[in-house]
């Protein structure tokens, strides 16, 4: 019982974030980018953001508009609590 709810957990959990990574993103300099997120460094305040063709570019959150600088942290937000409630369901080999 307790696998059905960690692979349905799962499941779910990836069907949201694959919608809901992929966003445009608006730039203090006027451009907009069609990019995910995948990474952010809170010590060095950079993100990683992954194109359609693969590139990985770092920027600093700063240069992200004041909503999409609030989005990054609501991300990182998101996916720790995830990382910490999935490592409590599946315990250490």
């Amino acid at each position: 019982m307790k696998i059905i709810s960690i692979i349905t957990l799962l499941a779910s959990t990836l069907l949201t974030l694959a919608n809901t990574d992929l966003r445009n993103w608006k730039l203090t300099d006027g451009k907009t980018v069609h990019a995910a997120i995948s990474a952010w460094d809170s010590d060095t305040d950079s993100v990683t953001l992954k194109y359609d063709d693969g590139t990985s570019p770092e920027v600093l959150r700063t240069e992200l508009s004041l909503i999409d600088q609030a989005w990054v942290r609501q991300w990182h937000r998101f996916n720790t609590e995830l990382e910490k409630r999935l490592n409590h369901m599946v315990p250490d080999k």
